[in-house]
């Protein structure tokens, strides 16, 4: 890669940063700081930047211009080499005989995963009618989200925490999709929802803890380590449950190809075994807590601060829903 985009410039240089990346780190505090540190690398390096992770973990090049990004992933060819999304989750899903996924697997293993998901989600049948077949799912929880906020304020003398209610509607979104199944999470289930919510923001916190500091958890059980087999134990209990029964519960379908949703197509693919499907539905579930979740908070408060966007995207909306609504106003100021 480096020499790749070596030739896309007149001059790269990559310095060893290497004394000052391995201490700052080793504090908890000062991963808040990282991406402060990303911006320092930046201004004083350039758009390309080698740094020594130290402890014979290798290096890490790291790519801020998006025209080198481009290069780099359109170089990339049938098997690209990824770096595990998180090595914390690789190693525990290894101990218990899971598969590791698609963030941390490589090579052919990699290929074959990754080509059967997207013959699944990329049908042309599937694509064409993706509207009529998804859009009523996204329809259904997010006017339970609107009534649900309705509710919380109602409660709480008009004080919501969109934290907390974004991760309720990251699971039941994903859940319509995932297990064709709704959870309550916006609902009767508020609780359980918040406590995956909070495990999986946990976990998150000990996966970077345990990332930037000296890594002791590869040789031996650290108490971090332990306490994060401890969580991940308690978040994977409640999900494997739901991923067991969308599987009791869809493999077989008598439904013609074509009527099959996403989790039903998975399911009932014969290339792939319970491990490979079981891991597939996990990431699609979970993930979106770290990536969806935080994406509509951050949304919401663009929306928030800019009242002219706000009125914009209130005459779009209406506009559309007067079209197909014969007039009905679902927006108001």
């Amino acid at each position: 890669m480096c020499a790749l985009l070596r030739k896309s410039r007149d001059q790269v240089l990559f310095p060893d940063y290497s004394g000052k990346s391995r201490t700052l780190f080793r504090s908890k505090r000062s991963i808040s700081n990282y991406y402060d540190w990303l911006v320092d690398l930046h201004q004083r390096y350039g758009p390309l930047v080698k740094v020594n992770q130290g402890l014979g973990r290798g290096y890490v090049v790291h790519v801020f211009d998006p025209e080198d990004a481009r290069q780099v992933f359109a170089t990339d060819g049938r098997l690209p080499f990824i770096v595990p999304l998180q090595e914390t989750t690789q190693r525990y899903r290894e101990m218990k005989g899971m598969n590791p996924g698609l963030g941390n697997l490589n090579g052919d293993e990699w290929y074959r995963l990754r080509s059967s998901i997207q013959q699944v989600m990329m049908r042309p049948q599937a694509v064409q009618n993706a509207h009529f077949r998804y859009l009523p799912y996204t329809n259904e929880v997010a006017a339970a989200l609107v009534d649900h906020v309705q509710n919380e304020g109602e409660h709480s003398g008009g004080e919501v925490d969109m934290r907390k209610v974004a991760g309720r509607w990251a699971l039941e979104a994903a859940a319509l999709t995932v297990f064709e199944k709704r959870l309550g999470a916006l609902g009767d289930r508020i609780s359980w929802a918040d406590t995956l919510v909070s495990l999986n923001h946990r976990i998150f916190q000990l996966s970077a803890e345990l990332r930037f500091a000296f890594p002791f958890y590869r040789y031996f059980s650290t108490p971090k380590w332990k306490k994060m087999v401890e969580l991940e134990d308690k978040f994977y209990r409640e999900a494997n449950l739901l991923i067991d029964e969308a599987i009791r519960k869809l493999r077989g379908s008598t439904q013609a190809e074509e009527e099959m949703k996403f989790a039903s197509l998975l399911i009932n693919r014969k290339e792939l075994n319970d491990k490979d499907i079981a891991v597939i539905l996990l990431s699609m579930f979970s993930d979106g807590l770290s990536t969806t979740a935080p994406m509509l908070i951050y949304n919401l408060y663009n929306i928030a601060s800019n009242p002219h966007a706000q009125d914009e995207l209130r005459k779009e909306v209406n506009a559309v829903v007067d079209d197909k609504k014969g007039g009905e106003r679902f927006m108001s100021g």
